[in-house]
């Protein structure tokens, strides 16, 4: 099955499983899914010799459900599933958009109401989206037990909000989709160019959060709440996170596995471990790190972008040794044990702010230029206040990169 492009769904905790949980954006109806309960429940539906005309004895239809959807199941031979109404004929009868199943008696069907993250549904609600379909997520916490792994390859948007949609909530006010539950996580396994905005996510798994290919993360927190030994928050490639914070628990862990054209924007990356990546062309630009371990660790993998961000308490703010081709600019690097360690070949390096009490300000590099060894007084980098004192840094009142204010974004 397939919903149709302009599918809008809704999801609240107080919804249903089983209820229609979908409209057509512009449809010809009335949006019944934003309203908790379905606007008709039925328990005697039958189905003609297509499976597309839809009756009940009990009736109830009306003109103002199409382009509802309703979550047809029970009685004999019905296939389970959301079928988007088509037409309205009459308070007896509908049509739907493909055969639930042709011949049937005695099912089961609810028009309307938002859908309910549950165990025993996720996956087969999830799998028939279609790109352009969109889901509003209420705010609330939305717990599951069994891991939620989805392949549908289609570019489709999952959209946080408080009270009313599209308020754009930050902190704790965005939705959380959680599971204490060991090895149990929300991953896209196989799929493309799903965006997340205004979620908290936090799973118990190898990686919490694992959106496959080209995800676009916005105003998102993804945590991992395991304390296993290299757990992450995040696990991706070419993922563009801008305003996200990762939350990595794990005494040896990096919040993000980046694989090659990352992009993060404006994040806040925190835990053990910043940012490893096993491929190169990763940008960060004005983010901050609070990490114990390194920044960001890289192999012989190249073409790297560090622009404009903030660390604290990094034992090394890059670790890439064989690592050409790189751009490190603008950086503060305050609080730590060691600088940027890096081949002297094609890299550029130039204008950070290093504070840090080992003796490998550069290892293995020369700066470019313009750079300082002092400290830029961050106001309470503990507290997580990463904003800067501008007149008693070690630039003086010219500093003014990689600020950071506030516990969450």
């Amino acid at each position: 099955m397939a919903y149709p492009a302009a599918s809008v769904f809704e999801v609240r905790t107080t919804g249903a499983a089983t209820n229609g949980g979908g409209y057509v954006t512009g449809g010809a109806g009335t949006d019944y899914s934003q309203q908790d309960a379905a606007q008709l429940a039925l328990t005697d539906i039958a189905s003609d010799g297509a499976g597309t005309a839809i009756s009940s004895a009990t009736g109830g239809f009306t003109a103002q459900m199409v382009d509802n959807f309703i979550y047809i199941t029970g009685g004999t031979g019905f296939t389970e599933g959301w079928y988007h109404i088509v037409t309205y004929v009459d308070t007896n009868n509908i049509t739907i958009e493909r055969s639930a199943g042709a011949s049937k008696t005695g099912g089961t069907g609810n028009v309307g109401g938002a859908w309910k993250f549950h165990d025993d549904y996720n996956e087969t609600f999830l799998e028939a989206f279609t790109a352009g379909n969109k889901v509003w997520i209420k705010a609330g916490t939305y717990a599951f037990d069994i891991s939620i792994d989805i392949t549908n390859d289609v570019a489709m948007t999952f959209s946080g909000y408080n009270s009313t949609r599209d308020d754009k909530p930050i902190g704790t006010n965005r939705p959380l989709i959680e599971s204490t539950t060991v090895n149990v996580a929300f991953n896209y396994s196989a799929g493309y160019w799903k965006k997340f905005e205004h979620l908290r996510f936090k799973g118990n798994h190898t990686s919490a959060f694992f959106p496959s290919y080209n995800a676009r993360l916005f105003n998102c927190y993804i945590e991992n709440i395991s304390v296993g030994a290299n757990d992450y928050a995040l696990s991706s490639t070419a993922t563009i996170a801008v305003g996200c914070e990762f939350v990595a628990n794990a005494s040896s862990a990096y919040a993000v596995y980046a694989n090659s054209s990352s992009r993060f924007l404006s994040c806040y990356i925190h835990g053990p471990g910043g940012i490893s990546t096993p491929s190169g062309g990763i940008v960060v630009i004005n983010s901050v790190f609070k990490v114990t371990g390194f920044v960001f660790s890289t192999g012989v993998y190249d073409h790297n972008v560090l622009v404009g961000n903030t660390s604290s308490g990094a034992s090394k703010f890059f670790n890439g040794t064989s690592s050409v081709n790189n751009l490190i600019a603008n950086n503060i690097i305050d609080d730590g044990t060691d600088g940027i360690d890096i081949d002297d070949v094609a890299n550029l390096i130039f204008n950070n702010v290093m504070n840090v009490s080992g003796t490998a300000y550069l290892s293995n590099a020369s700066d470019d230029g313009g750079g300082v060894s002092g400290d830029p007084n961050l106001a309470n980098p503990a507290g997580e206040d990463f904003s800067i004192d501008t007149v008693s840094n070690a630039y003086g009142t010219a500093m003014s990169v990689g600020t950071y204010t506030g516990a969450t974004i």
